[in-house]
């Protein structure tokens, strides 16, 4: 099988006439496909298996908007300023985020179920559902390093050890002393 069969396997034409990429997808929304054992992005290869090399200070632009689509026909080379500028001003990431309508577990971005920190949107239902299964492993009850007595968030201080270990400990240290009947170091 040649490198563009084996391209070509993972590719479905839909409607708009994009090649939607089958196969795997990256953390930022578009296909990839091993080049010479090495992951690429899959738009790279179409590029490259159906038009040439790239040009190494140019970057490929998606003219119908779709990360997934592989159609060369669809892909332009531009400079990354050039491709900045036509996601409207902002990091294509952000333009990414803000498009959804619905967190991952399906409930929808709206104003009664949306809260904004920092920039970001966070799902309201999915914060409810996750306080009702209680702590998540690892952020439980913590416990006094020394007399193993639980300690409600704020009410410890951390020391370091001799080994430069840092220690969460009674607040105060004469209660953990009296609990355990001797001293911390």
């Amino acid at each position: 099988m040649t490198r563009r069969d084996c391209f070509m396997s993972h590719v479905m034409v839909i409607a708009s006439g994009c090649w939607e990429w089958q196969g795997s997808i990256g953390s930022g929304g578009y296909g990839q496909f091993a080049w010479d054992r090495y992951p690429i992005g899959a738009h790279r290869a179409a590029w490259m298996l159906f038009k040439g090399e790239l040009q190494e200070e140019l970057v490929l632009d998606h003219l119908c908007r779709n990360r997934r689509c592989v159609n060369p026909d669809h892909l332009e080379e531009v400079t990354q300023v050039e491709n900045m500028r036509r996601s409207r001003g902002h990091p294509a990431r952000g333009r990414w985020q803000r498009v959804k309508t619905h967190c991952p577990q399906g409930h929808e971005y709206d104003e009664e179920n949306t809260r904004r920190n920092a920039g970001r949107r966070y799902c309201e239902a999915c914060r409810i559902e996750r306080r009702k299964k209680g702590p998540r492993k690892g952020q439980g009850m913590r416990h006094c390093y020394d007399c193993k007595t639980p300690l409600p968030a704020g009410k410890g201080v951390y020391r370091v050890s001799s080994t430069e270990k840092k220690r969460l400990i009674c607040k105060n240290a004469s209660d953990c002393l009296l609990r355990r009947g001797e001293r911390h170091d």
